[in-house]
């Protein structure tokens, strides 16, 4: 089963469904070792680290984000990301999850606008899908009359998550779970710390009255995906692709200011009957299957590049 980081899913999706299609071995599914005694004319490298190393072979490259350029975790590693990310320009073909990381990528290393392919993210529908509330809460032991609000991923400061504590630490009745490695000291919080299967997420999913995404800055946002398929009202901030891709699907909402995020969170439980159309979101989340990322791939890149077959 896929981890849940996005481009663990990513790679473990793309092989689950054109493994009987193409030669898949010439993925870098396990980081960027090249494969011994390989025959591969073309490799596709699932993200941008070290393509410095493949600057002799011919390669497919995606680019989920340019994140650490922009929102470095420490003071020179955008310095030494740009050594890593050298050999991104070399790319035959890029591919991006989003017209945001596009425009980033044109703007930091300029490659042909041609060569760089837009084709999303998803989420798997046989395990992400509404189920009764009250029934997930019991199988996860959660309590049935709290207000329970759901946050997925990790706690770099990118993610915002101290601005998302302030924001409903005063909450009563509230249960704030937070599924992921714990760096922030806080007694408000539950915590669910290692990598669940997706089956349990959903469950999480599914117990949630409301999902939130706090994130200063993402590449597409897999997660809000992930809630709106389970018909979990969920917030996301308005900014980078977040606002792309779920504006007019999630409320969206200036999460850089606790005040404003506490009243967003506030009038969207009060209100999100009247603020979710879920028929049209159902709609909205089937175009982004990873099935769909697959046979997009394979059409946009595979079949047209010598080599992948």
């Amino acid at each position: 089963m896929a981890s849940n980081e996005g481009i663990s899913k990513y790679g473990y999706y793309l092989y689950r469904y054109l493994k009987n299609r193409v030669d898949l071995s010439l993925l870098q599914l396990r980081g960027f070792r090249r494969p011994p005694n390989s025959n591969h004319s073309v490799y596709h490298l699932l993200n941008q680290n070290l393509t410095f190393l493949f600057k002799k072979d011919r390669f497919i490259l995606t680019v989920q984000d340019l994140i650490p350029l922009l929102y470095p975790s420490k003071i020179l590693e955008k310095y030494w990301r740009r050594y890593l990310y050298s050999g991104i320009t070399q790319a035959e073909l890029i591919i991006v999850p989003s017209e945001n990381t596009r425009q980033d990528l044109l703007k930091f290393y300029n490659p042909n606008p041609e060569k760089v392919i837009k084709i999303h993210l998803g989420y798997n529908p046989q395990i992400f899908y509404p189920r009764p509330k009250k029934s997930c809460r019991r199988l996860l032991g959660l309590p049935l009359d709290k207000t329970i609000i759901l946050n997925v991923g990790t706690e770099t400061p990118r993610k915002n998550i101290l601005t998302l504590l302030k924001a409903i630490q005063d909450r009563k009745d509230t249960v704030f779970i937070r599924i992921g490695k714990q760096k922030i000291k806080d007694s408000f919080a539950s915590y669910i710390s290692g990598d669940l299967s997706e089956s349990l997420l959903s469950l999480f999913y599914n117990s949630a009255d409301l999902y939130v995404s706090p994130s200063l800055y993402e590449g597409f946002g897999l997660t809000p995906l992930e809630a709106l398929a389970c018909n979990v009202p969920t917030i996301v901030g308005n900014n980078s692709s977040l606002r792309e891709i779920y504006s007019g699907w999630a409320i969206l909402c200036d999460v850089s200011n606790p005040d404003s995020l506490r009243t967003t969170i506030d009038n969207t439980l009060e209100w999100q009957e009247s603020l979710f159309d879920w028929g049209k979101i159902n709609k909205f989340v089937k175009q982004y299957t990873w099935e769909r990322t697959a046979q997009l791939t394979y059409d946009k890149v595979y079949s047209v590049i010598p080599g992948c077959n």
